[in-house]
């Protein structure tokens, strides 16, 4: 009789559990820049700038932290909030506020004025200067601004004074300050000199000769009338 023996193997099965990863929850900021200027980071930082617009870039401390920037960059204000939202790996968010002050500049508002009707035409420089003879007291301007949200102020001699002023003997100077939405201005510099009688004369003599007498004393008639007026 033949005796058969048989072997079983069994083979151990081991299941393998797989290493518990931890999230990082840092939502810090290492660096920030501000139109490639660095700036210390704090909770609240702030930033100034005469720039219309800026650029804001984040760095954080841990690379899969994800920072978001609340705020409009483009057309700044005279006072500008942002908020930086670092979101960490692990979900937990931190706040950063950067307010952004914007140093008034020059203003692209321009002045159309008019001197007792009579057109003023400013140079490159904002400036313009014009001579009235003996017989006009006073001036009325008449203006309008190229932006509806400007305001304008006007000065003689460093004093506020309304659309109408009176002449006196000599130089008359005035400032027109022009201010914007956004803090913005640009300053126009007028001046009348007010002619005494015997120069007066003259010019009228000197324009007499140079226009061909009716002419000129149609157009000086003409023009004392609009003063009347």
């Amino acid at each position: 009789s033949n005796n058969n023996n048989s072997s079983t193997s069994t083979t151990g099965s081991s299941s393998t559990v797989p290493p518990v990863i931890t999230k990082s929850d840092d939502a810090t900021i290492k660096s920030i820049t501000v139109d490639g200027t660095s700036i210390e980071v704090n909770d609240i930082m702030t930033f100034e700038t005469d720039k219309d617009s800026i650029d804001i870039d984040v760095t954080t401390n841990h690379t899969k932290a994800n920072a978001k920037i609340n705020g409009e960059t483009n057309n700044l204000k005279k006072q500008n909030k942002f908020e930086i939202i670092v979101t960490s790996e692990a979900g937990n968010a931190k706040t950063y506020t950067l307010n952004v002050n914007r140093i008034p500049g020059i203003s692209k508002t321009r002045l159309t004025l008019k001197i007792n009707d009579i057109s003023a035409s400013f140079d490159d420089k904002n400036y313009y200067e014009t001579t009235e003879l003996f017989y006009t007291n006073s001036i009325k301007f008449t203006y309008t601004l190229s932006n509806s949200k400007s305001s304008v102020k006007i000065l003689k001699d460093d004093k506020e004074i309304g659309d109408e002023d009176k002449l006196t003997l000599g130089d008359n100077n005035y400032k027109f300050i022009i201010t914007d939405e956004n803090g913005d201005t640009v300053e126009y510099t007028l001046k009348v000199t007010k002619e005494g009688f015997i120069e007066s004369v003259l010019i009228i003599i000197i324009g007499i000769g140079f226009l061909g007498g009716i002419g000129f004393l149609i157009f000086l008639l003409i023009k004392k009338i609009r003063k009347k007026k």
